[in-house]
């Protein structure tokens, strides 16, 4: 038989509702071969839950001035049916039995809480609603009764309900502390103003349901996005205290008091509220918002530990670590340091795009396995689960860090006879926001370097121009400073231009300023970096400059070795000249007054006959 709803009564369950193993079940798990049926908490069956209205509807027939003897049949008209706060597919029961509805639930319903609304038709023919019934988590009995609601109004207290997200959970109301007393609704007015009873049991609980949103008014109804909870823990002294949602996201509260729910209570009108009513209750809205989060260092190394990837290897391997932790509001200030160690998934970029897929934080002993076997796994057609990748850091703040590290396969990602730049971003998550985006923001990073393919020549290539900051609209006078900007490009992708040097015959009417001498070059890592003067250089002293003496013509020669030039930047010496002052522009010759100069630059390539050793000379 086959059931989908309604109420069955029997007068002995154990006796006559038994079924395969003694029972009934919720579904076909019984059928399955070897499955043992005879195992009495299996979540599979099914367990009655009693619905008892027989005093209301007898008060009702008083009422009406109806004989005691009149049935307690009456016709149900509306119906609903939750377990955890997610509705439940039950077919209504048609009438009640004596007042009575039994339903046949799974055992596991019974971990949950079980709630019932319905309307019956009294016996005049009016529709009569009756508040919502509940049977409670983990109850001996199957009866289901009803709450008292009440209504919180401390302020300062809802207010703290909607927070950023900080790691902690969402704050108790404490009834017992000064002025938080709460009297319920006439004519019940109870003064509700204990949490624990003598003996420490604590009696106030709460339980909590994630929605998609908080209600904008109180027409607005949010979808739930998950079931109800309950959770405690034990305190200090071993007493059992709840335990509120910690993580981002809209829910609903629900406080529950006890402290006039006890059957056991020497006074009377304790124990009469109890047979009918679990305890006071009153719902409220929390939120938890999602916090900024940030990538604090990026660390990548060949996996094979040389300093520069040989381009031709198609099996080239990077161990990247990203440490990601919580970040700071767009205000300045930040975030709680009690904010918890960042889950979820971590892109990498190189050369500001992005890498690969993300990668997901996953927590856990340390493993072997990495990405390039998971990878070689996948391909043959194995399940690949993810490996523990990640573990927790604290800084001196307290602070914690999420320091996640993977293997990564570059492949062709990165071209040969370049340094590439390695960044990465934390992905959004329930707690927290996305990190910077390395394609719009600077990020933390670290740079590899890919060696250079010596078949393809470096093609050179020279520009330069100067601006006047004294008086940049012209015309040039002396005393005005120059500032010259020599830029050396290698415009042949693949390939890599050595040590290059670049000189500059000075003209005489110019002054140089050695403090001024700086040198930018992405494949030596040099950004702007001031240059020491040397009395002479070759082309491995990169970070110094020489300036040698005049020659027949009156120009000293500025040289400055500029390292190697990848296609990808180019290497960018920049330097500043004062025109002399008391100049004769009468009797000066032409060549000493010409501010005009034409800058050079040298430098090599690898032999393609002798890679590993022989260069070709290659000149601007």
């Amino acid at each position: 038989m086959l059931i989908t709803g309604g109420s069955i009564r029997c007068t002995d369950p154990n006796r006559y509702f038994q079924g395969i193993g003694g029972t009934a079940w919720g579904n076909t798990a019984y059928e399955a071969e070897g499955y043992d049926p005879t195992d009495p908490d299996d979540p599979n069956k099914v367990t009655m839950v009693t619905i008892d209205l027989g005093a209301e509807l007898k008060a009702n027939n008083q009422q009406a001035g109806l004989p005691d003897d009149t049935a307690l049949d009456n016709l149900i008209e509306e119906w609903s049916l939750h377990i955890a706060g997610q509705e439940y597919d039950y077919g209504a029961p048609a009438q009640f039995d004596d007042g009575k509805l039994y339903l046949w639930l799974p055992k596991e319903a019974a971990k949950q809480q079980i709630a019932v609304e319905l309307a019956y038709r009294d016996k005049n023919g009016d529709l009569r609603k009756v508040l919502p019934l509940y049977r409670e988590p983990g109850q001996d009995d199957s009866l289901l009764k009803r709450y008292r609601d009440f209504e919180v109004t401390d302020a300062s207290y809802l207010v703290s309900l909607t927070k950023p997200y900080d790691g902690l959970p969402l704050p108790a109301y404490d009834l017992s502390a000064p002025g938080c007393a709460i009297t319920t609704p006439a004519p019940d007015n109870k003064v509700l103003d204990r949490v624990t009873d003598d003996s420490g049991r604590t009696l106030v609980r709460y339980t909590y349901q994630p929605f998609n949103r908080k209600p904008s008014g109180p027409d607005d109804e949010p979808t739930p996005t998950g079931p109800e909870t309950s959770e405690t823990t034990k305190d200090t002294e071993g007493n059992e205290v709840a335990v509120l949602p910690a993580d981002a996201g809209a829910v609903k509260l629900t406080m529950i008091s006890k402290q006039y729910a006890d059957e056991e209570s020497s006074d009377e009108q304790i124990r009469d509220f109890a047979k009918s009513y679990w305890g006071h209750r009153a719902f409220m809205w929390g939120e938890i918002t999602p916090v900024p989060s940030a990538v604090t260092s990026v660390k990548a190394a060949w996996s094979d530990g040389s300093e520069v990837a040989d381009p031709q290897d198609p099996a080239k391997v990077l161990d990247v670590e990203v440490d990601v932790t919580s970040g700071t509001f767009a205000d300045g200030t930040p975030t709680a340091t009690t904010c918890k160690a960042p889950k979820g998934r971590v892109q990498l970029y190189v050369d500001g795009k992005e890498a690969g897929e993300p990668v997901a934080i996953v927590f856990g002993d340390a493993s072997s396995r990495t990405a390039a076997t998971d990878v070689a796994a996948a391909a043959d057609g194995d399940v690949v689960t993810p490996a523990a990748n990640a573990r927790v850091t604290t800084d001196t703040d307290g602070r914690e860090h999420t320091v996640v590290s993977w293997s990564f396969p570059a492949g062709d990602l990165m071209a040969p006879g370049a340094r590439h730049t390695l960044t990465a971003r934390y992905l959004p998550s329930k707690n927290y926001l996305p990190s910077a985006n390395p394609e719009e923001e600077e990020t933390p990073e670290s740079q590899v370097a890919v060696k250079p393919d010596p078949t393809i020549a470096p093609t050179p290539k020279l520009s330069k121009s100067v601006k006047n900051l004294t008086h940049p609209n012209g015309p040039t006078q002396p005393g005005d400073r120059l500032r010259y900007r020599i830029e050396a490009a290698n415009t042949a992708a693949g390939s890599l231009w050595t040590q290059a040097v670049v000189t500059d015959p000075l003209p005489v009417c110019l002054d140089l300023d050695p403090g001024s001498v700086r040198l930018t070059n992405a494949w030596e890592a040099l950004d702007a970096k001031a240059l020491a003067e040397a009395a002479a250089v070759t082309a491995f002293d990169v970070g110094r400059f020489s300036i040698g003496t005049a020659g027949a013509d009156g120009r000293a020669v500025l040289m400055v070795p500029a390292g190697a030039v990848s296609p990808l930047s180019p290497a960018v010496v920049e330097f500043e000249c004062v025109v002399k002052k008391g100049l004769d522009l009468a009797t000066e010759s032409a060549d000493d007054l010409a501010l005009g100069n034409i800058a050079k630059a040298t430098g090599s390539r690898p032999n393609p006959d002798d890679p590993d050793g022989g260069i070709d000379t290659i000149a601007s």
